[in-house]
């Protein structure tokens, strides 16, 4: 791995991260306090708690796994054309 490779990967990782940051205050600056407010109300039961965590996570599995079928279903209609 040759020097600007490297600088390149460190630059790009940079702006990733700062990108994270600004985001991350202009979402908090948009629903800050609502944002807390309704963390505060599901937080207080553990029992809501658990089920927002459950149904947080079957949110992104699901997101995960129709992005999947999207690039599998692409790289068979790829594989079909060059056959």
């Amino acid at each position: 791995m040759s020097v600007m490779n490297v600088l390149s990967l460190l630059g790009g990782l940079g702006l990733f991260l700062f990108g994270m940051k600004i985001m991350g205050e202009g979402l908090e600056k948009a629903a800050g306090n609502r944002l807390k407010r309704i963390l505060e109300i599901v937080t207080h039961n553990r029992l809501l708690a658990v089920l927002a965590v459950l149904l947080t996570s079957m949110w992104g599995l699901l997101q995960v796994d129709a992005v999947a079928a999207v690039v599998l279903q692409h790289a068979g209609q790829k594989a079909q054309n060059v056959a």
